[in-house]
């Protein structure tokens, strides 16, 4: 620093020097005893160290932003983390979903086989009798398929059940189709 000139920081700009620190840093000693200070300069000088702590903080904060803004990668994945978050939330919902309709069909196609499953052991029992029936009057070829019908009908009585149970499935996964286009 030069006499007459300002001090300068180390981007080269010149620097404001307060008044306090203009004074010697080592008070010098004289044959008279030294004046006072005013009262006013404690203050001034607390209110300045209050000023630099405060602008400390402020720039400090500033700085913790600035950093945070810059960290692309880390917003970046605090992103990914919260969209993985919710796409977990949203397939364990919709699997819970699935899982109740799944479970409503398959009760209805239970239902539905008991009924369709009642109704053939009824007619089986009818179309048996009728066949013991027509079989005692009808030629030996004739009996023999008449003695296959209660297999036949047994035989039947699985295919509904399985197609049954078919159609709820499709029913459930036709209604989780519809919901999705729904959204």
């Amino acid at each position: 620093m030069t006499e007459g000139k300002l001090p300068e920081d180390p981007a080269g700009r010149e620097v404001a020097v307060p008044a306090a620190s203009a004074a010697p840093a080592a008070p010098v000693a004289s044959a008279t005893p030294a004046a006072p200070a005013a009262p006013a300069a404690p203050d001034d000088a607390q209110r300045l160290r209050e000023e630099i702590e405060r602008t400390r903080e402020h720039l400090g904060a500033t700085v913790e932003q600035l950093a945070a803004k810059a960290d692309v990668k880390g917003r970046a994945q605090a992103r990914a983390t919260e969209l993985a978050r919710q796409l977990t939330w949203q397939a364990r919902s919709v699997a819970v979903q699935a899982r109740k309709q799944a479970a409503h069909a398959g009760q209805q196609a239970a239902v539905r086989a008991g009924s369709v499953r009642g109704s053939l052991t009824a007619s089986s029992a009818d179309s048996r009798q009728k066949a013991i029936a027509a079989g005692q009057g009808a030629p030996v070829p004739a009996r023999q398929p008449a003695a296959q019908g209660p297999d036949a009908a047994r035989k039947r009585q699985v295919q509904l059940s399985a197609a049954a149970a078919a159609v709820g499935v499709l029913a459930a996964i036709a209604f989780l189709a519809w919901q999705r286009r729904k959204r």
